[in-house]
């Protein structure tokens, strides 16, 4: 969630745009975005409510929210998953190698 929140806080500042004047043109608490940007998932009372703030906020960015939200899944499967990320892709490589 780090790399997420300095990748939108870095497009904010690129595009001239203050934490607060972003939040009330989203509606959204300035202190909620604040939240996103350093990473601390832990602020939001569930991951719902994060991802459609993350979406949000790259939308209001001009980013692409569908690799924003690539992104965001990638850390919640991370997050969640028992299995970690880099250990079903060497699963996957050797499967290819076998077949």
């Amino acid at each position: 969630m780090d790399e997420i929140g300095e990748y939108l806080k870095s497009e904010r500042k690129k595009n001239g745009v203050s934490i607060n004047e972003a939040g009330d043109d989203l509606g959204i608490n300035p202190t909620v975005l604040e939240a996103i940007e350093d990473g601390n998932s832990k602020a939001f009372k569930d991951i719902y409510e994060l991802k459609n703030t993350v979406a949000s906020y790259a939308k209001y960015l001009g980013l692409n929210v569908s690799k924003m939200l690539d992104e965001f899944n990638d850390f919640v499967f991370e997050k969640t998953s028992k299995i970690s990320l880099d250990d079903i892709k060497n699963a996957k490589s050797r499967e290819e190698v076998e077949t």
